[in-house]
């Protein structure tokens, strides 16, 4: 049984009623809450009084709610180990409203597009910042920091099942958030017309190599092996950047036809309600809590280098736009 107790620096979680494993009713959907309140004065000090009485219970949090100086978060039962819960409610089925530019219906289509190459080029100009972080280490471009990148080439991805996914959690984040997303703006917000900035809708960049793009632009990130190749400094999830130049220290030059030539995705994301942080650590909490939709891990204000956001699953983030470029 849970027993009353007291942290220090106003942050105070007490038992409301009586609490054991056993007192969780599950259901399908979870639905009932727990009997378990957390009331926090300092609200910066809310997901470390979280995260522990998720591990004491043997729980996850879900949907919590802020009102003046108190926070209270619920602990729900989960139907497995690492199962995403972050209470969205079903939008429900809805006419997906394609972009003007698609010119396919349906199905999955990787088609060249040389309209976008200027856009693309002036892109990667503005957005390319020559800054060295220690990730550029491990790149191939040997520590060295390109001074800028040529686009050779710009697919559009028109995959239509894995984009009525992305408009559905649009719209869920849009019935979740009514209008209170603060407005999060990023170094490639002069790029797309048709974004939904009330939102947060924005692109984002993902570096990677040619055969890899195609293959994920085709059936999108593999949640199980996301960061396995370059770490999880913030927990693991899908990363992406605001720079091309951060993204393109993970992106690596392809064989044969592609030798010399590295890819980057351009991502649709809608980042709903942000949360930013500077230092370190598992992030997905902030997510899975209902809190936040993203985080925004802000290097950049912490030690000068970059920004970058991260995404917990795939249904928020589209890839729109492969671009094939040399440095």
């Amino acid at each position: 049984m849970l027993s009353r107790f007291t942290v220090q620096n106003g942050c105070k979680v007490k038992r409301v009623l009586p609490f054991e494993r056993q007192d969780f009713v599950k259901t399908k959907r979870f639905e009932q809450k727990s009997r378990v309140k957390v009331q926090v004065r300092n609200c910066s000090l809310l997901f470390n009084v979280a995260s522990s009485l998720a591990l004491l219970t043997g729980h996850r949090l879900s949907m919590a709610s802020m009102a003046g100086d108190n926070s209270t978060l619920n602990v729900v039962g989960k139907e497995e180990a690492g199962a995403p819960d972050v209470g969205y409610e079903d939008p429900g089925d809805f006419p997906i409203k394609l972009p003007a530019y698609w010119s396919t219906t349906e199905g999955i289509h990787l088609i060249p597009d040389p309209t976008k190459l200027t856009t693309m080029q002036e892109l990667l100009n503005s957005t390319w910042r020559v800054k060295y972080t220690r990730d550029r280490k491990h790149a191939e471009t040997e520590g060295k920091v390109p001074r800028g990148a040529r686009v050779i080439n710009v697919l559009r991805v028109e995959n239509h099942a894995l984009f009525r996914s992305y408009c559905q959690r649009k719209a869920a984040i849009r019935m979740k958030r009514k209008g209170s997303c603060e407005r999060f703006e990023v170094a490639t917000q002069s790029f797309g017309q048709e974004l939904e900035s009330d939102i947060n809708e924005m692109y984002l960049y993902h570096g990677t190599n040619p055969d890899a793009a195609a293959a994920i632009a085709r059936e999108d990130f593999d949640m199980v092996r996301v960061g396995s190749a370059v770490g999880t400094m913030f927990g693991p999830g899908i990363y992406l950047a605001e720079h091309a130049t951060k993204s393109d220290e993970y992106a690596q030059e392809g064989e044969g036809i592609f030798m010399g030539q590295c890819a980057l995705l351009l991502r649709r994301a809608v980042a709903g309600r942000v949360n930013t942080v500077q230092d370190k650590g598992d992030t997905s909490m902030l997510v899975s809590s209902g809190f936040y939709d993203s985080v925004c891990g802000d290097r950049m204000a912490a030690v000068g280098t970059f920004r970058e956001m991260f995404f917990f699953s795939p249904e928020p983030v589209y890839c729109e736009f492969i671009i094939i470029y040399s440095r």
